[in-house]
């Protein structure tokens, strides 16, 4: 369990609710709060060596795939996991 409080988190999510659900599930699963960070606007995303990028492919400021390729450009070959994810009615 200790390894998994040491990962870090960025989570890209222009929605409070979407946010918080996110939150709690990590949190749930064994992840340090402390080390989960949000972004609202992908323009505001920068890559800090974050084990995981949970990226909304809704952002308010992009769509779609052009939303993962901004992110996956930032983020290295290695080491990262970028895990993309929309709403149901998309």
């Amino acid at each position: 369990m200790e390894e998994i409080e040491q990962l870090s988190i960025a989570i890209l999510e222009d929605n409070d609710a979407d946010h918080l659900v996110l939150q709690k599930m990590l949190t749930e699963n064994g992840f340090h709060l402390d080390r989960i960070h949000r972004v609202r606007a992908l323009a505001d995303f920068e890559y800090r060596q974050e084990s995981f990028v949970l990226c909304d492919l809704n952002l308010e400021d992009s769509k779609g795939i052009e939303t993962l390729r901004a992110v996956i450009d930032q983020v290295p070959a290695q080491g990262t996991s970028v895990i993309a994810f929309t709403g149901e009615d998309d």
